[in-house]
């Protein structure tokens, strides 16, 4: 079967799987770029030729690739190699590719079996401490006052539920039930699921939407732009960015929230199993990577849990 003919199936199957447009997008995206690296030697060749010979080469090029970033209103062009972790999601893309075509016996093994794999840095994700968050509050206060609610509620949401910025930007109106104190959230994979949220971030919701929230071009979306229409996630990032550098907090963005909100959640009494629902993780395992601890973490439980300190020996 031709490499293309291949790739559709393989999308197929992920479309019955009920994977979300953007899911979707990001496999097309990825899958495409090993399809192109392939044709420089054979024009669609059968995805039976595909050797780990191939994949190795595909990965090395991506490596060694030097790609211009930006370049549109939002973000200055520069030229900067892929991150390590860019190059590990094409391969986590591609092994799930030829994982699936071995599954439906396409191909005669899978070439990405012993394949070495790019090492993910095992560093600690930077979180916001409490007085960035106020200095982000106090620069929201000097805009205008529908920009300024907007963007307070922002700030809230994402630090009180710990959203995804595709999340926030599609969460619509009558998905807000104020009474109960959550929101119902569209997450990945299609999937719905509740996140509670507090009676601060209640206060500024409806603050931002009775009293500033200007009236709708297209559907009910919570956060629009001063002309009523929805913000996307670039748009979100692009606000949060400007933001932080008025408040001098860098970087400041939607996952820097979330993963702020899964430390201060298990800080504050939480617990991981409960964390995992309000984040939207199948695995317990992806919540585990959100709640690395800190060594003032480390230091600040065995104060409370030292053997010998509480046996006073």
């Amino acid at each position: 079967m031709l490499f293309s003919k291949a790739l559709e199936g393989f999308l197929f199957f992920q479309r019955l799987g009920n994977h979300s447009p953007a899911t979707l997008e990001w496999y097309t995206e990825r899958l495409k770029a090993l399809q192109i690296h392939l044709y420089r030697q054979t024009p669609d060749c059968p995805i039976e030729r595909v050797t780990k010979a191939d994949v190795a080469q595909f990965i090395s090029s991506l490596q060694s690739r030097q790609t211009i970033w930006g370049g549109d209103r939002f973000h200055k062009e520069q030229a900067r190699g892929l991150s390590i972790y860019t190059i590990h999601g094409y391969v986590r893309a591609l092994s799930t590719f030829f994982r699936w075509a071995a599954r439906e016996k396409l191909i005669p093994a899978n070439p990405m079996e012993g394949l070495p794999r790019p090492k993910l840095p095992k560093s600690i994700k930077p979180r916001f401490d409490e007085s960035d968050i106020k200095r982000l509050l106090a620069t929201c206060a000097k805009a205008s006052p529908a920009l300024a609610a907007r963007n307070r509620a922002i700030i809230l949401l994402l630090l009180d539920s710990g959203l995804r910025a595709s999340e926030l930007v599609t969460l619509r109106l009558d998905y807000l039930d104020p009474e109960l104190r959550r929101a119902h959230v569209t997450g990945k994979g299609m999937k719905d699921r509740y996140v509670p949220i507090g009676n601060r971030t209640k206060q500024a919701l409806w603050m931002y939407v009775n009293r500033h929230r200007p009236q709708p071009l297209r559907e009910n979306y919570v956060f629009l732009g001063p002309k009523g229409f929805p913000l996307t996630a670039n748009k979100l990032a692009h606000i949060l960015t400007k933001l932080g550098e008025r408040g001098g907090i860098k970087p400041c963005n939607p996952h820097r929230f979330r993963h702020t909100m899964a430390r201060l959640y298990l800080r504050n009494g939480g617990d991981v199993m409960s964390l995992q629902q309000i984040l939207g993780h199948e695995d317990l395992a992806t919540t585990r990577i959100y709640v690395q601890l800190e060594r003032e973490d480390i230091e600040r439980t065995h104060e409370r849990a030292s053997p010998v300190d509480r046996w006073a020996l």
